[in-house]
């Protein structure tokens, strides 16, 4: 299969995600900038929701309708993609929402500090999975 230039446009923008995550947990772990990686966080969680809209779905669905059946060992790898990719954007969400909704303050996020932490973590290991599973699947269709 070859991929198109909006799913190398997207291959790209996972990557930048991915930058963003990393730079955000490098923001909030190291210099303690809480602000700053509350902004960043939010802005990979904002690019993933577009590129998760306006061309995965859509490449999902053509995907699934040429290329693969229930059987196949890449359709197993995209749906557990797919599943894990929902739960980190589920909570993702509700980390950016909760800091949105509250006033953007450093204690504005969602939970108490310890179980905050937990729910933070989580989120981190699920949306770095994600997005090198992500990666991986744009390399097995090329």
């Amino acid at each position: 299969m070859i991929v198109s230039p909006l799913g190398l446009f997207n291959l790209a923008l996972l990557i930048v995600t991915l930058g963003l995550v990393l730079l955000g947990f490098y923001e909030k772990r190291y210099e303690q900038r809480t602000i700053r990686h509350a902004a960043i966080m939010t802005t990979a969680f904002i690019l993933t929701v577009i590129s998760v809209l306006l061309i995965m779905v859509p490449s999902l669905v053509v995907v699934l309708e040429n290329d693969l059946e229930a059987t196949d060992w890449r359709f197993e790898f995209l749906l557990v993609h797919h599943i894990v990719g929902l739960l980190a954007l589920g909570m993702a969400a509700l980390l950016a929402g909760s800091w949105l909704l509250r006033g953007r303050r450093p204690d504005s996020c969602l939970g108490k500090p310890r179980s905050k932490r937990l729910i933070m973590r989580t989120t981190f290991m699920l949306w770095v999975l994600t997005i090198v599973m992500g990666i991986t699947l744009y390399l097995v269709f090329l």
